[in-house]
């Protein structure tokens, strides 16, 4: 049904245009009629384009302000990835779980042969997190936030930012026929999320290189 609305719409503002054209004279006035009716559905996408490089030039992609070495382990807001511990080498991950019906915090730890053991309902001992921030969907520049802090203050480590732009008016009006958000373009970032995330983490917390002995009994 959305489809054939479109449809209709465009044939009928392609008509319009026509009438227009034809009934306009001279020719240079039939130009200029030419001109701006393309130039009202795809002007503002055209500029929009724009600004979204620009604004992914100065504020988009990872942004790195302070590294820290050395780092046992950290939280982030899902289930502990053993991932991180066996093959990024920290030596424990914490992540949100779930006990008897409310959120509890779990911790994954590297056992000393090499394995790793969950730890359910624990008390968290990082002293760093990774954070998402998702922007507002009604936004035509979508932005979203992906931070790694401290637990304690909150002093942002690392950044990485992404914004998503909606498109033009008019690409703006076809995706609410089908109730959905459009999308017309991106930062050139890796468009998969969990790929972002382990590089700003890796980039911003160096962990403890696996020790002889140095895992749980």
């Amino acid at each position: 049904m959305g489809g054939l609305l479109v449809l209709f719409l465009f044939g009928l503002y392609l008509w319009v245009a026509y009438k227009l054209v034809r009934k306009s004279r001279p020719v240079w006035l039939k130009v200029i009629v030419v001109l701006v009716f393309v130039l009202i559905p795809t002007a503002d996408a055209v500029y929009g384009r724009v600004k979204l490089r620009e604004m992914c030039k100065s504020e988009g992609s990872l942004k790195i302000y302070k590294t820290v070495e050395g780092v046992d382990g950290f939280y982030e807001p899902r289930t502990p990835d053993e991932a991180w511990i066996l093959k990024h080498k920290f030596t424990f991950a914490e992540g949100r779980g779930m006990s008897n019906g409310k959120d509890t915090i779990d911790r994954l730890v590297l056992m000393r042969d090499g394995s790793t053991r969950l730890e359910k309902d624990v008390t968290p001992r990082s002293k760093y997190r990774f954070r998402f921030v998702p922007g507002n969907r009604a936004d035509i520049y979508l932005q979203d936030d992906f931070y790694v802090e401290t637990f304690d203050s909150g002093e942002v480590l690392g950044r990485m930012r992404n914004y998503n732009y909606a498109g033009g008016w008019i690409e703006r009006f076809i995706a609410t026929i089908y109730a959905q958000r459009g999308s017309a373009g991106t930062c050139e970032l890796n468009p998969n999320v969990r790929e972002l995330q382990r590089e700003l983490i890796l980039a911003t917390l160096r962990p403890l290189a696996k020790l002889s002995g140095g895992g749980h009994d």
